[in-house]
């Protein structure tokens, strides 16, 4: 691994750690370096619990990917398969949502599950700042909050929502507000 690699490793560790968000290192024959996080850290006796995110460098690249996947439940999947219209709809308004929010993604449409993410490209005489890092994280983080919340309005007049929150656990207040 070459002095800016294992800088670059070392400045996203440091920033994963200093927000004790760090959760594990990946370890892939085909990254330089990757690592398991979560966003947004909650103290452990919080009910409250983030989301889990990656952030990795393949080999032979210049930049960074930090992404997060989305499985969708279960009650969500039944509903959509049952209701095909609302189904075709989502994954049409997931996509106008990813687009217009300048991400990348990669959708699974037959196993429901999708993954957004954004690139950092490595400068060699800058370093990439934690605000800039954590701007990238947190704009991914709101992307894939609001896809539940569209989920949830495709969904909603087909079950529910009080059985949806209760099997699976979805906050469907509004409040996504670290502070309030």
């Amino acid at each position: 691994m070459t002095e800016d690699a294992q800088n670059i490793e070392n400045l996203i560790r440091e920033y994963l750690l200093d927000e004790r968000s760090f959760q594990k290192r990946i370890n892939n024959s085909e990254l330089k370096f990757g690592f398991q996080f979560i966003f947004p850290s909650y103290p452990s006796s919080s009910e409250q619990k983030g989301q889990v995110m990656v952030v990795f460098q393949l080999n032979n690249t210049d930049f960074l990917i930090i992404s997060i996947g989305t499985q969708i439940s279960k009650s969500h999947i039944d509903i959509l398969k049952k209701y095909k219209e609302r189904e075709v709809q989502f994954f049409i308004d997931l996509k106008k949502l990813i687009f217009k929010m300048n991400l990348f993604f990669r959708l699974d449409i037959q196993n429901y599950n999708y993954e957004i993410s954004e690139q950092i490209f490595i400068e060699h005489d800058k370093i990439i700042s934690k605000n800039i890092f954590f701007k990238i994280v947190r704009k991914l983080y709101n992307t894939q909050a609001y896809s539940s919340l569209l989920l949830m309005e495709h969904c909603m007049d087909k079950q529910n929502l009080k059985e949806i929150n209760k099997e699976q656990r979805i906050d469907t207040n509004i409040g996504l507000n670290l502070y309030i």
